[in-house]
């Protein structure tokens, strides 16, 4: 019950001292308490307008409005905000069921009543994180999905879809938490999650829609918020490329190019090159271990080249040709070329022997003696005079530059 409290005020020559000392004490105990107890206070106690008590029992403090006992609060306007904001839900928890899941992640933005939808198949339980149901329904059960159970202890409660799969007749879909029990008669499905809290696994597909990056913004990496697509990073790092200057080449002793080095007389740059003849088919070679990133399929190749002299002529042409033969650890140095190679053509420019020549790619170039991991690349490059070249005079030789793919994991040694 409530404190005691005494508004009668004492009687001359009837109240004693002794008595009016107890009843100052209790009255101020019962007005510093709130009146606390676990009953409202009564008669000479109560209730007044505008009196408050403390409910010891509920653990709430009520305020007496002249016709009701009422929370302290009522009528303040966050209050009515959140009485409001509950509707004709029985509490706020439960209205807020169709907003926010349980863990604190939004759901999506459909209607409340069209929320959460009833699954037609009936479920079975397996244990507190896990249920199947009948056919095929790893569609509906995607990672992050929330769902609610009917029948289970504390019904409804509520989780969401960690992982499904399908083992014919059946599909199993584990849960987030440990909240079934053999009671379980009924499953509801919400809208997918977007933002389900945590990310699933990268080998895990799940529905949903995501802002992918551009190309420009994944080169730059100034964005963090935008999806990166396998493709998207292949556009941009699928293909490497490596270059192999003239200094890096060595003649053949039969049918060698010439070597030499040119300074060129204005500003003294100095260039190692090899001159090919007009007329003889000659050659020069070079070795690779390619990266092991490397997709061991075909290649391309761009040839950096200059006229040997004036002599030449705009828009006569000049032959390359590439071949490459891989060789293992173990497999003989000496070996003949697996495939022929391939021809690009470049046309003599009108700076003629004074400009850089660029070829453009070669077609696809097939490396010979199936590449495997680890192995050594010879490369062989000649100038093919028997073919439509017509450049009259040598043809320098400054460089190379490989192209090829990657698919590759590296392996560390």
């Amino acid at each position: 019950m409530a404190q005691n409290f005494n508004p009668t005020k004492p009687e001359s020559g009837v109240t004693t001292f002794g008595i009016l000392y107890g009843e100052l004490i209790n009255n101020f105990v019962a007005l510093s308490t709130c009146f606390s107890g676990t009953a409202y206070p009564t008669g000479n106690a109560g209730p007044f307008t505008g009196q408050l008590c403390y409910r010891t029992d509920l653990g709430i403090l009520k305020k007496y409005n002249g016709a009701a006992w009422e929370d302290v609060g009522i009528g303040s306007t966050v209050s009515t905000e959140v009485i409001a904001a509950r509707g004709s839900a029985s509490s706020l928890d439960v209205r807020l069921d169709v907003a926010i899941n349980k863990d604190g992640t939004l759901k999506g933005n459909a209607p409340a009543s069209a929320w959460w939808t009833d699954e037609s198949q009936t479920p079975t339980y397996v244990s507190g994180t896990q249920f199947t149901v009948p056919t095929d329904l790893t569609a509906i059960y995607t990672v992050g999905r929330p769902l609610k159970f009917s029948g289970v202890a504390g019904a409804p409660q509520y989780s969401r879809v960690l992982s499904s799969s399908y083992g014919a007749p059946n599909t199993t879909v584990n849960i987030n938490d440990s909240v079934l029990d053999g009671s379980l008669s009924a499953v509801h499905y919400g809208q997918p999650s977007y933002n389900v809290g945590a990310y699933p696994a990268a080998s895990a597909t799940f529905s949903g829609v995501v802002e992918l990056a551009t190309q420009a913004e994944l080169l730059t990496m100034t964005d963090a918020t935008r999806y990166v697509t396998p493709d998207l990073v292949a556009d941009i790092l699928q293909y490497q490329e490596i270059y192999v200057d003239a200094g890096a080449m060595v003649a053949t002793t039969t049918n060698g190019a010439e070597s030499g080095s040119y300074e060129f007389p204005t500003n003294d740059w100095m260039l190692d090159y090899f001159a090919f003849d007009d007329t003889t088919e000659e050659f020069v070679c070079f070795k690779l271990r390619m990266p092991s990133a490397w997709d061991r399929s075909t290649i391309k190749a761009k040839f950096d080249w200059a006229p040997g002299s004036a002599d030449c002529t705009a828009a006569e042409t000049v032959e390359w040709e590439i071949a490459g033969q891989a060789i293992s650890n173990d497999d003989a140095i000496d070996v003949v070329l697996g495939d022929a190679g391939e021809v690009i053509v470049d046309t003599v420019l009108a700076g003629e022997n004074g400009d850089l020549h660029v070829s453009d790619a070669t077609p696809a170039i097939t490396i010979g003696g199936t590449p495997a991991l680890g192995d050594l690349i010879l490369f062989k490059i000649s100038r093919n005079v028997g073919g439509t070249d017509d450049m009259v005079g040598d043809a320098w030789l400054l460089g190379c530059t490989i192209q090829f793919k990657i698919n590759q994991a590296i392996v560390a040694w």
